[in-house]
């Protein structure tokens, strides 16, 4: 995944890999959540959510952790997807992070969680079955990815691929993310960023764009090299409450097992 930070506001690039057997997601959809509207597609095995956002111009996603010893797996795991949802209605990442201290984080498989708002950089929240981990993210962080096939190597592809396509481009631009989450370096199959292997493939791609005015949602059912035509819903935002960040710049919680 990718972002770009712009005055007004900021943009978020997500493809999402899954399994074939997977069964489909339903695409973004405007829900009332405790008071709060929240705008996020729906995932078709466990009902959760990869990526979402609200009235309060505030967005998450999430990402399996794969390069981690994660040691013996949850003996209940629930849904990683299931708790992006519950945190779905924050109104500001600290809000995030007070609800995550409160988690029962052991019965959750290993993950990063991103979390976008208008006024704050962005935070990366990193869940290892033993340690909860946040710090604020910079361009140089660009992009982000996991893989559980090969991960170190595919995500050394993909950071390579992202300087060729940022210096042919001269930069960062709405366009080149686009360009970059379509892109089949050095070729269609499992390094490249629009992912295709013979058990796995990128599922889908979303767009957000979000304003102190609405969050902007576009979502491609398929693949980015796919054609599958892409669809575009709105949620107005709110104005934001008075907020100052007060999550510190770095720190880490540890939980028992």
């Amino acid at each position: 995944m990718t972002w770009l930070r712009r005055p007004a506001g900021y943009e978020v690039f997500f493809n999402r890999d899954e399994l074939k057997t997977r069964p489909p997601a339903l695409p973004p959809t405007l829900i009332d959540r405790a008071g709060v509207a929240t705008l996020a597609p729906v995932d078709g095995e466990a009902g959760g959510a990869w990526i979402g956002a609200n009235e309060f111009g505030v967005s998450l996603c999430l990402l399996n952790h794969y390069d981690v010893s994660a040691g013996a797996p949850p003996a209940w795991p629930i849904s990683r997807g299931l708790l992006l949802v519950s945190l779905l209605t924050a109104a500001t990442p600290d809000e995030v992070a007070a609800r995550l201290r409160e988690q029962r984080l052991a019965a959750y498989h290993p993950f990063l969680l991103l979390i976008f708002a208008l006024d704050q950089p962005v935070w990366l929240f990193t869940w290892n079955r033993q340690l909860l981990q946040w710090r604020g993210l910079a361009e140089s962080d660009l992009p982000l990815s996991t893989s559980s096939f090969s991960g170190p190597e595919v995500v050394a592809q993909r950071r390579a691929c992202f300087r060729q396509y940022q210096e042919l481009a001269g930069g960062w631009s709405a366009e080149m993310l686009r360009a970059f989450h379509a892109s089949h370096v050095p070729a269609a199959g499992a390094f490249s960023v629009c992912m295709h292997r013979a058990e796995a493939h990128t599922v889908s791609f979303s767009h957000l764009a979000v304003t102190s005015g609405a969050v902007r949602f576009h979502y491609q059912p398929g693949s980015p090299c796919s054609g599958v035509p892409v669809l575009a819903c709105e949620l107005p935002v709110r104005p934001p409450r008075p907020s100052r960040q007060t999550l510190p710049a770095k720190n880490d919680l540890t939980f028992p097992a």
